[in-house]
């Protein structure tokens, strides 16, 4: 999978876990080992309302192995930042403590994808 498709299903899956409170699928994805179930409850302790409604991603450029993107939630218009990156050919992501921030206008230097509550498979 090329470094935009395994980046942008990795952030599906995060959105998908999120809405679905599921921290062990989400944990899974986690590519640190510093207490991913923890930091994935947090997450969706914060954001799984959010990831319900309407949510933008920004993928900044980044390289072949890591992306860094920012998550825009249009209910709360809050934002998040998190980092994909590839291990071992499986894409999945540094999930830190999620720190919200306020929505702020910004001008994307990457790509930049909506994702609706619907898009599910």
């Amino acid at each position: 999978m090329d470094r935009e498709a395994g980046s942008l299903r990795t952030v599906q899956q995060i959105l998908w876990h999120l809405a679905d409170r599921n921290a062990d699928a989400l944990a899974a994805l986690q590519t640190e080992v510093d207490d991913a179930g923890s930091i994935a409850r947090d997450w969706i302790k914060t954001y799984a309302t959010d990831a319900q409604g309407q949510v933008t991603a920004d993928f900044e450029d980044g390289g072949s192995v890591r992306q860094e993107v920012v998550l825009h939630f249009a209910e709360s218009r809050r934002t998040q930042e998190l980092t994909g990156r590839i291990d071992n050919e499986t894409w999945g992501a540094i999930l830190d403590s999620p720190n919200p921030a306020p929505e702020l206008p910004c001008i994307a230097s990457g790509t930049r994808m909506t994702f609706p509550s619907s898009s599910r498979p």
